[in-house]
């Protein structure tokens, strides 16, 4: 081998060095893979029987991630309650809460690339009583026709067919 080419060798190994380095530095390139990184939810308060208002989540990657979320609290906002929507590193979810359910869950959203790193967030939903005008609402149930479906509020459940029309268990 002549010292020429020996030469032209070690440049070329050199070069391929520092194109490696410079990929990698960059984020490019091989196995460099990193986990997506989800910002941080804050808690949410919602009321009873509502859903709540999209709760925006941000996923930082290079790549598509999946999105999905659970509920440690079945029994206040079950996983068929919560939906997403979106794509890329923007999403948003929906919480709809149990009928007459009351109490807290933790909710857990996790991102997970194509490559299988993922990251995971957690917030507190609050279901509340809910607010409403006890006036407009007794004469919305009893507007409604004979076979109409019960209300409930806040666990309680209003029929205008019901047969004890003292109303003496509404003052308990």
């Amino acid at each position: 081998m002549s010292s020429t080419t020996h030469a032209a060798s070690a440049r070329n190994a050199v070069f391929a060095a520092s194109l490696s380095l410079l990929l990698a530095a960059c984020g490019g390139g091989g196995s460099s893979n990193r986990a997506p990184q989800l910002d941080g939810i804050a808690d949410v308060d919602i009321s009873a029987n509502q859903a709540s208002a999209a709760i925006s989540v941000s996923v930082t990657d290079r790549g598509a991630v999946t999105l999905t979320a659970t509920s440690d609290n079945p029994a206040v906002i079950g996983d068929d309650g919560i939906a997403i929507s979106g794509s890329g590193t923007n999403f948003s979810l929906v919480l709809t809460p149990v009928s007459a359910a009351l109490g807290s869950a933790n909710i857990t959203v996790t991102a997970t690339d194509p490559g299988g790193l993922r990251d995971q967030t957690q917030f507190q939903v609050t279901v509340n009583r809910q607010q409403v005008s006890f006036q407009t609402f007794v004469r919305d149930v009893f507007a409604d026709g004979a076979n109409a479906a019960p209300r409930d509020i806040n666990s309680r459940v209003f029929d205008a067919d019901a047969q004890n029309d003292d109303f003496a268990d509404l003052l308990n």
